[in-house]
């Protein structure tokens, strides 16, 4: 999936996507989440052991810039399952 964070201005500013949310489907509750840096721009993760989470970077006018971050889901029994998302965040300067 993709989330995405716009914002407009003059300057350099903080730029946060909307929430991307893991959904586990089958497992064992409970389950743990976390999420982690792939590639690209290295945003801030805000919610890094949430199921659900945004991402933050600071982004100059008239920039586009992206990364890809990864949701690994643990269940009771220690199972794991992930998926990532790409969070893309653009700047449009005055």
């Amino acid at each position: 999936g993709i989330v995405s964070g716009t914002g407009s201005g003059i300057g350099s500013q903080t730029n946060t996507t909307n929430t991307a949310i893991a959904t586990p489907t089958g497992g064992q509750a409970p389950f743990t989440y976390a999420w982690t840096y792939v590639s690209g721009d290295n945003a801030v993760i805000l919610s890094p052991t949430s199921a659900a989470t945004r991402f933050q970077l600071n982004v100059a006018p008239n920039q586009f810039r992206s990364g890809t971050f990864r949701c690994t889901v643990t269940d009771a029994y220690g199972t794991t399952a992930s998926d990532t998302v790409n969070a893309e965040f653009t700047h449009e300067g005055f």
